[in-house]
């Protein structure tokens, strides 16, 4: 290592050129640093935080898996709310019919063990046929109800003022008949969906807004035959939290293609010829 050759401070930074005359800034206040750069870009926090959390959230925060924005009805709804925030409400409401049949879908076997009768869908509509679960009732005190389905599986909520997440991070898988659905950007918002299934979607293009999943893990893409795999892969570069991708039966299988999505995603397996675990 290049002994410091000079440096000089401004504000909480120290610039500092060693003997081989490169160039390195560091910060002599972290926290300060990060208070910063969160009033900077709109994130919300809390002044008891250590650094080390602190710099976690805002990392999820800068790439896309931590949506909460800074704002008076925001923190309201987390100090004196209780069940599902004001910001997790609204963004229910504001799904397209498509999206609120995806991520139910995706707990079609939690439905069966509670006995509740699952809202099914209509392709030839894009909408829901009849059914007795009430989509815009907040309440969590009925299974029927969306409500409980965001506080206890899909966002978590707030108990006593305090914020209680699911039990367990969780997969969307996007059903073979929602025809309708071109874009995904919108399940960004869900901070514990980690794994996103298009296995069963048999798509000829990735749905738009794909590349905002910055909190994805694993992603299957297998027998979406893609129309253009050149241009769809890009759409990928972003996802950078990946540690499995499984593209077969996708296009996606020239040595250059995978080669690129490598060194997009160089912390991802990318499985070209088999399915994932789970299937």
């Amino acid at each position: 290592m290049s002994e410091i050759k000079k440096s000089a401070k401004h504000g909480n930074f120290v610039i500092q050129q060693a003997e081989n005359d490169s160039i390195s800034i560091i910060c002599d206040n972290t926290k300060q640093a990060l208070r910063d750069i969160a009033n900077e870009i709109g994130m919300e926090f809390d002044s008891d935080w250590n650094t080390q959390y602190f710099g976690h959230r805002l990392i999820n925060f800068i790439n896309g898996v931590d949506t909460t924005r800074k704002s008076k009805e925001v923190e309201q709804a987390n100090n004196n709310t209780d069940g599902v925030s004001d910001e997790d409400w609204e963004w229910w409401i504001s799904l397209p019919d498509v999206l609120k049949y995806t991520v139910l879908y995706s707990f079609k076997d939690v439905f069966e063990e509670e006995g509740v009768p699952f809202p099914e869908w209509d392709s030839d509509y894009d909408s829901f046929a009849d059914t007795e679960f009430k989509f815009t009732e907040r309440s969590t005190d009925d299974v029927n109800n969306a409500g409980y389905w965001l506080l206890v599986w899909i966002t978590g909520g707030y108990e006593e003022g305090e914020f209680v997440g699911p039990d367990s991070e969780f997969k969307i898988t996007v059903p073979r008949d929602a025809w309708g659905l071109d874009s995904v950007e919108k399940l960004a918002h869900l901070k514990f969906m980690v794994t996103l299934d298009l296995g069963q979607f048999e798509a000829s293009s990735l749905p738009a807004g794909i590349d905002k999943l910055t909190q994805l893990k694993m992603l299957n893409l297998c027998d979406n035959e893609l129309e253009d795999p050149a241009r769809e892969i890009v759409q990928l570069f972003p996802l950078k939290n990946l540690e499995s991708l499984w593209i077969r039966n996708t296009g996606i299988d020239t040595g250059v293609l995978i080669s690129q999505l490598q060194e997009a995603l160089p912390d991802c397996e990318i499985n070209p010829y088999s399915r994932p675990f789970y299937y």
